[in-house]
């Protein structure tokens, strides 16, 4: 994995919905992770994206997430693949970042139908393994399994803060850590 430039990354966030995220496989470990690599990215001044799917049946984004990011209005779709929404496309090309961090649910639809689009767009797509769910872990393994044949970089949610960190010298130093360790 290459050094991630703090300058380079945006971080987007895949329908993480009030009526999916009860039945996800370890949903408050995901949501742990989830709420980590949003305050700390959040640290750095990270652009970030949110997306909702179907929104009418699945409901909105949950509160916890929409806490970390009020700032933020997710972009709606219907397509599980987020890249086949102008909208999605529209915004993630005006952050003009080349380095995109994905996190949310369900790593074997959403996540990795974008992860995949994105990786043929050229953009280089890091996984944040322990910040994706599913509701069968198999599901989980198989997608992860996938995307690395495709080169898209898969991490936990702390070794991708840290690439962004790069030193204990850095000011957020402190910062990080107080948030890591909770």
């Amino acid at each position: 994995m290459l050094n991630l430039d703090r300058n380079s990354v945006g971080l987007v966030v895949v329908d993480v919905q009030e009526k999916l995220f009860p039945v996800i496989h370890q949903k408050e470990y995901l949501l742990n992770n989830i709420s980590k690599l949003i305050k700390c990215l959040s640290l750095f001044d990270i652009p970030m994206m949110l997306t909702e799917q179907y929104n009418r049946f699945l409901g909105p984004t949950i509160d916890s997430v929409i806490k970390l990011m009020p700032e933020l209005r997710p972009v709606h779709k219907m397509s599980f693949n987020c890249c086949f929404e102008p909208d999605f496309l529209d915004s993630l090309n005006n952050i003009g970042k080349q380095n995109i961090i994905i996190a949310g649910i369900e790593t074997h639809i959403c996540v990795l139908q974008t992860a995949m689009t994105l990786k043929e767009k050229g953009f280089d797509v890091y996984l944040a393994g322990d910040a994706c769910g599913t509701r069968d872990l198999n599901n989980h393994k198989t997608a992860s399994d996938m995307m690395r044949q495709f080169d898209i970089f898969i991490a936990s949610s702390e070794m991708l803060i840290f690439q962004v960190l790069h030193s204990a010298n850095d000011s957020k130093y402190g910062n990080v850590m107080k948030i890591i360790k909770n």
